[in-house]
């Protein structure tokens, strides 16, 4: 199984560089004019009139509304107007390895990956029979560093939400030594939340990681927090290179990284597994805070490699 496993890793290289996305596009786009196909979720997208700015309307955005309801947004930011430098390539065809309809906008709901992605994460999972992520919401971000801290801001603050009474300031956040030592950190520029070891662990205040299995001695660890949904169970290592895979896991909180089961540490992409579908909206909101959403580029490479491990 190990083996088997790196040989798949080291073809990623490989099959990433020789991704052609021009390959996938009908031939002529039935999209045009107006649009462009999208090979990435394989329907038609673009300047149909349903992307424009708020004053402009019809095919590739040229028709102007001056009217007086008529009213540009300050929050946006999409740079539309330049989305047709695009569309073509040199040779003026409707196909492109930039990606056209990707470049341009911030398109992508918060947190939440391009659908082809998520579905060749959840079939990696199923695969490596590593984690079972039915009921669980999915969400994505800039490696499991971000995920982390988001996780450790929108938890705590729910947490201090629901309190009613005897509310402390800010949940305490612990991990069971030896642990990581970036988790300090990523805590403290949390507001609603401190790392202090010694924390309570019966204590309904009290947030524990849990690095599963741990890192560096390897040993999977049973949390001392005894409330599941408390619980941020870091399983970067929980793949079946680095550990027996004995059970599928299927836990209220579950982060992982592409770093790890891919060696792509740089280019930074993790994602976290969520039961809680509130908590996995507001996980959401905090990276899309952090980000303006997802980089295209990043879960487009990620994407490929992926395919390239589960063999489509």
């Amino acid at each position: 199984m190990f083996l088997s496993w790196l040989a798949l890793l080291f073809s990623i290289l490989g099959a990433v560089t020789a991704v052609d996305i021009c390959s996938d596009y009908p031939k002529p786009d039935p999209c045009l004019p107006g649009g462009e196909w999208d090979p990435v979720l394989n329907s038609c997208s673009g300047y149909d009139g349903r992307s424009c700015f708020q004053c402009y309307s019809g095919q590739f955005c040229k028709t102007r509304e001056d009217t007086l309801t008529c009213q540009l947004s300050s929050t946006g930011g999409n740079p539309l107007v330049i989305a047709q430098f695009w569309l073509l390539n040199s040779t003026q065809e409707p196909c492109s390895t930039t990606l056209a309809h990707y470049r341009p906008a911030y398109q992508n709901p918060p947190g939440v990956p391009l659908p082809p992605l998520e579905d060749a994460i959840r079939k990696l999972h199923a695969i490596s029979q590593n984690v079972d992520t039915s009921g669980r919401q999915l969400i994505g971000g800039f490696g499991a560093t971000m995920m982390l801290h988001a996780t450790v801001a929108a938890l705590s603050e729910m947490i201090l939400k629901n309190c009613t009474s005897n509310c402390p300031p800010v949940v305490d956040v612990m991990a069971q030594p030896p642990y990581y030592d970036n988790y300090p950190y990523i805590v403290g520029i949390v507001q609603t939340a401190r790392w202090n070891t010694s924390a309570d662990p019966t204590s309904p205040y009290t947030i524990e990681i849990l690095t599963y299995p741990n890192n560096p001695n390897g040993v999977r660890r049973n949390p001392l927090v005894k409330n599941p949904n408390h619980v941020i169970r870091d399983m970067v290592y929980y793949w079946p290179m680095y550990t027996d895979i004995d059970t599928t896991i299927s836990e209220p909180i579950m982060i992982f990284s592409s770093s790890k089961h891919e060696g792509l540490a740089g280019t930074r992409f993790g994602w976290g597994l969520y039961q809680d579908s509130v908590l996995a909206q507001n996980v959401a909101q905090v990276v899309n805070v952090l980000t303006l959403g997802l980089s295209v580029d990043v879960q487009l490479r990620v994407l490929a490699s992926i395919q390239a491990i589960i063999g489509h």
